[in-house]
């Protein structure tokens, strides 16, 4: 079957060489858009390719619009796995207010989708991701990740104070789980 030997292909080890894959891509977007002209040829006569791989292959390939493209679609299908390829593809085109409005719209259409507060960070909205990451600091105040998360964003924010009380007070709360230097480590770094 054909469409086995083309996953098969795409995910063998030896790389399938980028002018093969755009020639892929390029007769998808043709069928895509010339319904009619292939609806005469035959029936048969379908690229059997899913959307994910299409857009996998694009995005591996560094073509971005025809990955949007084929992850929109996919997001219609399958929202919660194409959420953050999506705002990286968005960036990618340099659509910053595009990647915000997949976060948004998800958030809000999208209840049973946990947006990841590094998205946040991935699009500059550091007064948002701080407040994620404090919001659920309120209810896990041992959880380093958090800790680090508000560390990154208050260093962005250009916070140096208040990165130092964080740290002081990571390191008070964590010396007694022995997770001190871990907090110690990480503000160094910021």
């Amino acid at each position: 079957d054909l469409a086995s030997c083309f996953k098969q292909a795409f995910n063998s080890k030896q790389p399938v060489p980028p002018e093969i894959t755009m020639k892929i891509l390029s007769l998808a977007e043709f069928m895509e858009h010339d319904e009619e002209i292939v609806l005469q040829m035959s029936k048969d006569i379908v690229l059997p390719l899913d959307i994910g791989i299409l857009g996998d292959l694009a995005m591996n390939n560094n073509a971005y619009a025809k990955a949007l493209h084929y992850k929109e679609m996919e997001y219609e299908t399958t929202p919660d796995s194409c959420i953050e390829t999506l705002i990286q593809i968005n960036n990618q085109l340099h659509y910053p207010d595009a990647a915000v409005g997949v976060l948004r719209y998800s958030q809000k259409y999208y209840e049973d989708i946990t947006v990841m507060d590094e998205l946040y960070e991935k699009l500059g909205r550091w007064e948002e991701a701080l407040e994620a990451y404090e919001s659920k600091q309120v209810n896990r105040p041992l959880e380093t990740e958090l800790t680090m998360g508000r560390i990154r964003c208050l260093n962005a924010l250009g916070e140096s104070e208040m990165v130092l009380r964080v740290i002081q007070r990571a390191e008070d709360k964590l010396g007694d789980c022995g997770q001190a230097e871990t907090a110690a480590v990480y503000g160094a770094k910021a």
